[in-house]
């Protein structure tokens, strides 16, 4: 039981301080792809709907155009972030997120 709280308590402090891991991602995310990234949280941390112990954050890393290797990409920008496993990266190019994304997403935080 204690390796469950000391789970609950690691992803408890990662979403009181989402905002400053997202920063670091963003930040990661230019170096790796380029300075043109955009980056954003959405979904139910934004939407006050979620589950410490069960919800992810999702965070949008827009580019202009489509990239491939997302699976590689997307590994080297969590390198360094120690709560890795908490987030949801959806690496999508601008026109991909435009045109289906924003269609669906109810709320949206530019970092």
């Amino acid at each position: 039981m204690e390796f469950l709280k000391e789970i609950y308590e690691e992803r408890k402090r990662v979403f009181d301080n989402y905002i400053f891991y997202v920063r670091k991602i963003k930040e990661n995310a230019k170096k790796v792809i380029g300075k043109d990234v955009k980056v954003f949280v959405f979904g139910s941390v934004l939407e006050d709907k979620f589950s410490i112990g069960l919800s992810d954050i999702d965070v949008a890393i827009v580019t202009k155009n489509e990239v491939k290797d997302k699976a590689r990409l997307v590994e080297k920008i969590l390198k360094g972030i120690d709560a890795r496993n908490v987030f949801e990266i959806h690496l999508i190019s601008e026109e991909k997120f435009n045109n289906w994304y924003k269609r669906f997403i109810k709320k949206l935080m530019e970092i």
